[in-house]
């Protein structure tokens, strides 16, 4: 098994732009991490979320899928109703631990 990795997670939250009625994700940075690794399943990585009590737990694993890369960004979206076009984004992981070991941070984001 692959070493664990570091993640910082940051929390979205979608507003209704009063002007145009698009959405507009918010951005807050939770001040947690979570250890993950490279061989995990996307329900491994929600059970590991749902057991820190940052999803919630009697939203069935199934509606959140996993998108991204795991050497940066992790994304974590809800499907509910397993529809595409309610899909939300709710939370970023954003790989710490591999920057770290490489000695350099990046100032940047992905979205």
């Amino acid at each position: 098994m692959e070493p664990m990795t570091k993640f910082e997670i940051i929390n979205y939250k979608v507003q209704t732009d009063p002007v145009d009625g698009r959405g507009v994700y918010q951005a807050r940075l939770s001040g947690d991490t979570v250890d993950l690794n490279v061989d995990m399943s996307t329900t491994d990585i929600i059970n590991s979320l749902k057991d820190m009590g940052l999803l919630m737990q009697d939203i069935p694993s199934d509606e959140f899928e996993v998108d991204g890369s795991f050497g940066y960004s992790l994304y974590i979206f809800r499907k509910p109703n397993h529809c595409e076009a309610d899909q939300e984004l709710i939370a970023e992981l954003k790989n710490i631990g591999w920057e770290i070991k490489r000695g350099w941070v990046s100032s940047f984001s992905l979205n």
